[in-house]
């Protein structure tokens, strides 16, 4: 999320989202009289802030509910499957999320977003996910799936900080895995020509910086 404050320098802006935006420091090298303070929260908290005027400017995952508010589409960036990377590497398949469901899970705290609706996918196939652990962040959840402790879905943006680790990342056949994010405001966030010009950046960077997986079938 953003907010804009005015400050005798400039300004400050203020961030939270559920993934951390691209073109940052070009748009920071661009207008050097903004300051970002970014901080990475689950979607419900950012709406959270946003519809009680904590937050101007806000980056949220389309599972949740944003009525309400100002939207516009951003990148896509689609759910994948994160697992204990084989002893032997081998190209990984994409996999149905019932699969997994066979696995014990590594997730967030259960009243995220994401793990409501991960629930709500287990539940069309009569099931409930087995978590071993729940954890506050993709970090930890990473960190303990590498361990070995079980296996997790993640956003795309947020599993491809460990590519070097032992993990292997697998695109989910599902089509409700295609997410795409959004940029969220309030109606006055609008009227501030600061977040009117970093809304305008990311989204100007937006075709070139997608976030997406390739599928086999």
């Amino acid at each position: 999320m953003w907010r804009w404050l005015p400050s005798a320098a400039g300004c400050a802006v203020r961030c939270a989202c559920c993934a951390t935006p691209p073109r940052l420091g070009r748009f920071l090298v661009e207008h050097p009289d903004i300051d970002l303070d970014l901080q990475e929260l689950p979607s419900d908290a950012v709406l959270d802030a946003l519809r009680r005027g904590v937050a101007d400017l806000g980056i949220v995952a389309d599972h949740v509910d944003s009525s309400g508010l100002v939207v516009q589409p951003w990148l896509a960036d689609d759910l994948v499957a994160l697992l204990p990377a084989a002893r032997r590497r081998t190209r990984v398949q994409a996999l149905p999320f019932v699969q997994l469901l066979e696995r014990p899970f590594v997730g967030l705290p259960a009243h995220s977003g994401l793990s409501r609706f991960l629930l709500q996918q287990a539940a069309r196939s009569g099931r409930v996910p087995h978590h071993r652990v729940r954890v506050s962040s993709f970090d930890a959840v990473a960190g303990l799936v590498e361990a070995g402790v079980g296996v997790a879905v993640v956003p795309l943006s947020a599993a491809q900080r460990w590519h070097d680790a032992a993990l292997q990342i697998a695109p989910l056949r599902d089509t409700w895995a295609r997410r795409r994010l959004l940029i969220c405001s309030g109606a006055q966030a609008q009227l501030q020509p600061g977040v009117q010009l970093l809304v305008r950046a990311l989204l100007d960077g937006a075709p070139e910086e997608r976030v997406s997986v390739g599928r086999s079938a």
